[in-house]
């Protein structure tokens, strides 16, 4: 029997080869695809992710949804962010098998921080701080924010982010349930969500988006964050820091002055002085 003896140096190469093979498949293999997450694969996902923050009061403090909050800024809060994220739980466009749960709540927790944030995680949590809630003045803005955030929902934003920053086998994992040693947990993902940061141009694209929604779906006033911009006269708002552009004003402006369709003109009614700064201040 013929018997060939192996080099030294082809030895090597093969095990490099080896090592490279596996290590690309390791790093690169992704048989996941994003389109394969369906919409009850991300609210698994939010639902892990708000355990997450829960149980970390450290990082996350909240207010409790109990008196006086409960009936006044978490009641309040909870309306708005209701009404403004309805078209997006209703919408019937999508298979019948890749759509969000129609009875499942889109729940607000307000955090109880200083800074002038919000964010969501998929699936339709929302979370904004007292700081944030202090800094607004009017329904409109609120409603504002609340659309902005309700929008993220949409993929191309929210799980695409997420998506870069791991990857669709670490999010499935999550999803699921699973934990493993070494590996991103769904409290990685809330700090990833709670600071992300967005490209000037998905912000424009998603003011139109947002406007859209606030005609769609209320009779209030869609120029909400040209009043906060007014308002906001320094780089204390977490939130805008994250999520802004140049002459973002004069932009929404001239995009409304521009479309023929008629929405509402509704800013205040002087609710949420009742509601929010009555409470909170």
């Amino acid at each position: 029997m013929f018997e060939h003896k192996m080099t030294p140096l082809i030895a090597a190469l093969l095990c490099l080869f080896s090592l490279t093979f596996y290590s690309c498949q390791e790093d690169g293999f992704d048989p996941i695809k994003p389109s394969e997450i369906t919409k009850q694969d991300r609210e698994d996902l939010g639902d892990r992710i708000f355990v997450a923050i829960k149980n970390a009061p450290e990082e996350f403090p909240v207010i409790p949804n109990i008196p006086p909050y409960d009936t006044s800024v978490y009641y309040f809060v909870q309306r708005l962010y209701d009404q403004v994220s309805n078209p997006i739980r209703h919408d019937n466009r999508a298979a019948t098998t890749n759509q969000w749960d129609k009875e499942r709540s889109w729940k607000i927790t307000v955090l109880d921080l200083e800074d002038k944030d919000a964010f969501t995680l998929p699936g339709g949590y929302l979370f904004i701080t007292k700081g944030m809630l202090l800094h607004l003045k009017e329904e409109f803005e609120l409603y504002y924010v609340l659309a902005f955030e309700a929008t993220l929902i949409d993929e191309k934003y929210l799980l695409t982010r997420l998506i870069n920053s791991y990857n669709t086998e670490v999010i499935n994992d999550i999803s699921n349930g699973v934990m493993e040693d070494g590996v991103p947990t769904a409290l990685d993902l809330a700090d990833v969500l709670s600071n992300l940061e967005m490209e000037a141009e998905d912000v424009l694209t998603m003011d139109q988006e947002v406007a859209e929604l606030i005609c769609k779906s209320s009779v209030f006033d869609r120029k909400g964050i040209i009043s906060i911009l007014q308002n906001t006269f320094d780089d204390s708002m977490l939130w805008l820091n994250k999520k802004n552009y140049l002459n973002r004003s004069g932009t929404i402006n001239s995009l409304l002055d521009d479309e023929l369709n008629e929405c509402g003109d509704f800013q205040t009614n002087g609710n949420y002085q009742r509601y929010i700064l009555d409470i909170l201040e």
